[in-house]
Formats: C-alpha cells, structure tokens, sequence
C-alpha cells in the first residue's frame, strides 16, 4: 500500500460519468456520498483497487461502489479518477461509446 497523502482528482469526463449516474438514481443523495466518500478514502488507500481486467495496463485500478466500477489512475503525489462505469455494462459498448463523447 501507498503511505502518506495523494490528491484525488476527478477528471472532467469521470463528472460527467457521475452525473449520468445519478440523474437515473432514486437513491442519488445517498449514491453521491457514497462515491465521493469512496474517491476520498483513495488518497490514502490508493493501491487496494484491483487493475481494470479490461485494460492492458499496470496503471488503472478500480473498486467498486454498490453497482458501479469507480476506476482511477495512482501517481506519486495524486489519485486520478478517470470514470464511473455501472457495473453490468459491457466494458468495450461503454468504452466505444465514452470515445465518441
């Protein structure tokens, strides 16, 4: 595990993903704090989410939080979130479509 502090940061497309997340909840309230309280907790925890199976990569991890896959880049002094995906979707439709945005 990481020691010390990183920044999280939210990259401006992983908002727009918890946006779209949200405006199709009942539960959004509850499901926003949740997320956000998850990305926080990276700033110290940064390194427990498992890598992305998806990607071939050694650098995207993900945890997840109720139905969605929050994923999110670890640097030495940040953790960048770079999306929020909802866990049933298929990975490459999700993908092609995110390109195209």
């Amino acid at each position: 595990m990481g020691t010390g502090s990183r920044k999280v940061i939210w990259a401006p497309s992983a908002h727009a993903d918890l946006d779209e997340a949200l405006a199709r909840r009942t539960d959004a309230a509850n499901l926003l704090e949740e997320i956000l309280d998850a990305a926080a907790s990276l700033s110290t925890l940064s390194e427990r989410g498992r890598l992305v199976p998806e990607l071939d990569d050694a650098i995207t991890r993900e945890i997840f939080v109720h139905d969605f896959r929050l994923m999110y880049e670890v640097s030495r002094n940040h953790v960048h979130v770079v999306a929020l995906m909802y866990g049933a979707r298929d990975f490459e439709t999700w993908r092609q479509e995110r390109e195209r945005r």
